[in-house]
């Protein structure tokens, strides 16, 4: 009776594990990482809005999102801040988005939620670059309005 009881409570809380995070992939990552100061912001950026990065960088990795049951697109971009402030990055360079479905299935029946995916590069750049940076994405906007 022990062992059923202390096995039942290994499942449940290894069922409760793997809903508290975002399902990924992460390669190319640094062997020690250097945390981020919670005082430097990481800025997420799309590259379909801004498909240049600044010119002088460093990569700190990529990784790709998955879907799973329970997902938000708030919890997804903020899992991705805190895994970049962890691997110290202070860009999230979104490479691609995509929506795709997750299945949940209960004793009842099952669920679906559409979740949002990501492929992203994780980027570390000084702060002068990223003002000039900025600039630049402002000069392209402001030029392709223009064209318009």
């Amino acid at each position: 009776m022990r062992f059923v009881a202390l096995f039942s409570i290994v499942v449940v809380l290894l069922l409760c594990a793997s809903c508290s995070r975002v399902p990924n992939v992460y390669i190319g990552g640094p062997k020690d990482p250097q945390p981020l100061p919670d005082s430097i912001p990481v800025l997420v950026v799309n590259a379909a809005k801004v498909p240049l990065l600044p010119q002088e960088y460093n990569y700190l990795g990529t990784i790709k999102t998955a879907a799973a049951s329970g997902c938000s697109s708030d919890g997804t971009i903020a899992y991705l801040r805190t895994l970049a402030r962890k691997v110290g990055a202070n860009i999230v360079y979104v490479k691609k988005t995509d929506i795709e479905l997750a299945f949940f299935y209960t004793q009842y029946g099952s669920m679906t939620s559409r979740c949002l995916t990501l492929i992203a590069d994780f980027v570390y750049a000084e702060a002068p670059l990223i003002s000039k940076w900025e600039e630049e994405v402002k000069k392209m906007e402001s030029s392709r309005k223009a064209g318009e």
